[in-house]
């Protein structure tokens, strides 16, 4: 019933923290319709001289798109047979231009598991896997004990080889080769020109074997551990692709992995990755490698250490996401496998190069985000293959392939300066900009019009309170589509039977336990940052351009701040809910995704009773703060807000389709309803007998029950069993929800830069407090009355 996991950090860090239609190929804009002018008006972009159409035929669902991979004109993947419990590996000939019918590419032992294969440009098939040990069915306890403890010893891992034909060329027993008593899985598998393969696991790293299957070693990663690509180039050697760090921050690599020195080559700079795709790589037709990523399909110049695009998946009303496999033909074509867990379709994509002036047009409406996910992308493919009139682009500000922080401060400068120039995309997603700040200035359309002549929505199917966060300056600046809450938790006996208080509370506590913790995982900064994003109205009036960065509650501020540590020390921590019982910690952050949050999150106080009493806050209001889901406006200057509203209807819709909320809880009141209905239902586990099953605390077993087991570095476990939802922890969501608000988190990061730069010399002991205050009232003053 329990899952054991090691307990992770958790403070403060977590509150910031078949249709046809066309796409672009090289030289097209990802913007959208609309350029910038010298003069920051907007201009018409060019249209690309070519685009690719997608044509889409539907897959069988139970054909295992995940472990597919194309090589030549064939299609390889991973079957099993249930009734006589073999596995096969299967070939498809993609010939005709769909998926043909499976064959056995290759002949693998009973019993065997495949855990990864590669098909190399010859047709060569590589199998690693393994056969488990079983136990027998009148095992005695010593005999199972030792089966668990020698589990993985006693597991056969072996790597095979055949030929184009599937006739054997090895067959290598890797017992030897694997004998760090870890599970050994290989996350990607890849053989060079000369037959030398190449396994990725990990922190176990790259394991080499020769052209005979013999292990010759592990590359040296040197401080590298994680590779999120791999292939073969078009010199027949085998790259790998990683994150790396740099002066001012992270940055996408491709390097060589060198089989006689066994360690990597040269870094290759400006790779496009989106860190995480396990697509591999292959030779490119003009340039040395072609693969492809969630946003689109690349080939990459080693020597000029440059990419091109080939072409962007949302153009072809494709979710990069969701892509299991890319193959293009000899004719030019791609083909691309499309997994969708979502919807439980598999389906294959067929993109063919044409004129892009052969093909219908339709009118461009951009969304403006800082970074893209699935989840848009998912709903941006849905809108644009069922409209013929309007397609939705996405243009997103923060390049995937540099997560430092100067890029998203570029970022969310980029967005704003196309905000003010005129430029604004026609949907914004409001979640890290300073909504309140772009309503006050007019930037946002007022949606309450378009939702009271709504055919598919009305003002009564939400919550109250959540039309309520999203009304800004007088106008419904967007309509979310649910919501979590983030708040403090701690003891009645400590804080009092309330919920709410103000900062100078908090530091009273802080004074009246000195020996004790107030936040774990939390220094200076930290608290810093996050109380001036929470109350940046208390020390910033930009509408007026004006700030109060010498006022005392700032001072206050600063010196509750100075009382955090510098550096947390992480080592050898106790585990919360030991030190929340024993008051050596006072306070902890939670959020609230589900009704079950609020039992566990206050179960970690034992017998005693907690209340959340909630992040500080001026007003002294009951500190809990909303996370809207689906923040997007439409901008005012926007030449097309009737097909942006209908796009937003779309957004909200798709996230409560089917009745199905899965992240957070619904604005909208019958869902809602229906999730608090849903919570309470206990429906218990019955035995042959008929009777309740009992665990092994002796309590019921109920669907959806369970729990989990918190483990600490110092050997400490905290167990938790999830119980039967009472009335009142439902309760407990509406009560915080009714009096919470939505904290400005987008406060203006160069305002932010200035105090916590400013700060550090208060925090060192090298300026007093009202010199430190006074150089950040000037500086921020003088920054804010020239950028509102």
């Amino acid at each position: 019933m329990f899952q054991k996991k090691k307990w992770m950090i958790s403070g403060l860090a977590l509150l910031l923290c078949v249709g046809i239609t066309a796409c672009s190929g090289k030289n097209a804009g990802e913007a959208g319709s609309k350029s910038a002018k010298k003069d920051g008006s907007a201009a018409e972009e060019l249209a690309p001289e070519f685009s690719y159409v997608s044509k889409f035929t539907s897959l069988p669902e139970e054909l295992n798109a995940y472990d597919l991979m194309f090589s030549g004109q064939n299609a390889y993947y991973t079957s099993y047979d249930y009734e006589t419990e073999s596995p096969a590996l299967m070939k498809a000939s993609m010939a005709s231009g769909t998926l043909g019918e499976g064959e056995i590419a290759c002949a693998l032992p009973e019993e065997f598991s495949v855990n990864r294969f590669y098909v190399d440009v010859d047709g060569n098939i590589y199998v690693y896997g393994v056969i488990e040990p079983v136990l027998s069915e009148d095992a005695s306890q010593a005999e199972i004990d030792s089966f668990y403890e020698n589990y993985w010893k006693n597991t056969k891992k072996s790597l095979f080889k055949f030929d184009a034909q599937g006739t054997p060329v090895y067959q290598e027993n890797m017992d030897a080769a694997i004998t760090d008593g870890e599970y050994f899985y290989p996350q990607k598998m890849v053989a060079d020109a000369k037959g030398r393969c190449y396994m990725y696991a990990g922190e176990a790293g790259i394991l080499l074997f020769d052209e005979n299957g013999k292990s010759a070693g592990t590359v040296d990663m040197g401080m590298q551990t994680w590779v999120s690509g791999m292939g073969v180039a078009k010199d027949g050697k085998v790259y790998a692709s990683f994150q790396q760090y740099n002066n001012s921050g992270v940055e996408s690599v491709v390097a060589e992995i060198e089989f006689e020195g066994k360690k990597l080559g040269k870094s290759f700079k400006n790779f496009p990755s989106d860190g995480y795709s396990d697509a591999p790589f292959e030779p490119g037709t003009e340039k040395d490698l072609l693969f492809y990523t969630s946003t689109g399909v690349y080939e990459y110049s080693l020597d000029k250490e440059e990419s091109e695009k080939l072409l962007t998946w949302l153009d072809c009303d494709v979710n990069g996401d969701t892509v299991r496999a890319l193959m293009r033909a000899e004719d030019g074509k791609f083909y691309a496998v499309i997994q969708d867990y979502t919807v439980g379709a598999n389906e294959l994509a067929e993109l063919s190069k044409v004129r892009t002036e052969e093909i219908a047009q339709r009118e461009n409406l951009t969304v403006g985000v800082l970074y893209s996910d699935g989840e848009l992308s998912r709903k941006v493919v849905r809108f644009n293959k069922s409209n013929d009139k309007y397609r939705i682009k996405v243009k997103a500000y923060l390049d995937p392939n540099n997560w430092s922080d100067t890029s998203y401060n570029d970022a969310v400068a980029a967005l704003n300066n196309d905000i003010l120039a005129g430029n604004a995309p026609d949907i914004l997603d409001l979640s890290n900009l300073d909504a309140a700040n772009l309503a006050k200035k007019g930037v946002l359309e007022d949606l309450g019009p378009y939702l009271d002549n709504s055919s598919n929505l009305s003002r009564e199917d939400f919550l109250d309170r959540l039309l309520e966060a999203a009304t800004l300056d007088g106008k419904l600046v967007y309509v979310p589509s649910g919501f979590t809450l983030q708040t403090i938790a701690a003891k009645k006996s400590i804080v009092g039977d309330r919920r709410g208080w103000t900062m100078e509370d908090m530091i009273a506590l802080s004074k009246q336990y000195p020996n004790a913790e107030l936040m774990e995982y939390t220094t200076k900064d930290d608290i810093l940052q996050v109380m001036l994003r929470l109350n940046s109205d208390a020390f910033m009036d930009t509408a007026n351009k004006s700030c109060s960065f010498d006022s005392q509650e700032f001072k206050n501020l600063l010196q509750f701040a100075s009382s955090f540590p510098a550096e947390y020390d992480y080592e050898n921590q106790r585990l919360t809910p030991f030190k929340l019982q024993d008051n050596s910690l006072l306070l902890v952050p939670v959020g609230i995704y589900s009704f079950q949050e609020v039992q566990s999150e206050l179960a970690y106080f034992g017998e005693e009773e907690a209340t959340f009493i909630g992040f500080p806050s001026e007003d002294g209001g009951n500190g809990c703060i909303i996370n809207p889901i689906g923040q997007y406006g439409i901008s005012s200057k926007s030449e097309h807000k009737d097909a942006a509203w209908e796009f937003l209807e779309e957004l909200i819709n798709a996230d409560t389709e089917n009745n199905n909320f899965f992240y957070g809880f619904s604005s909208k009141k019958d869902l809602y309803e229906k999730q608090k209905a849903e919570a309470l239902e206990v429906h218990y586990v019955y035995d042959e007998n008929g009777d309740v099953m009992l665990d092994e605390f002796g309590d019921p077993v109920y669907e959806n029950g369970g729990g989990y087991t918190m483990m600490g570095d110092n050997g400490e476990t905290w167990d938790y069993h999830y119980r039967p939802i009472k009335a009142e922890e439902v309760d407990m969501v509406e009560i915080l929800l009714g009096k919470a608000r939505v904290a400005n988190l987008s406060v203006d990061t160069e305002v932010l830069q200035i105090v916590t730069e400013e700060a550090q010399a208060y925090f060192t002991g090298n300026k007093s407090l009202d010199d430190v205050v006074g150089v950040i009232q000037n500086r921020a003053n003088l920054y804010i009355k020239e950028n509102y």
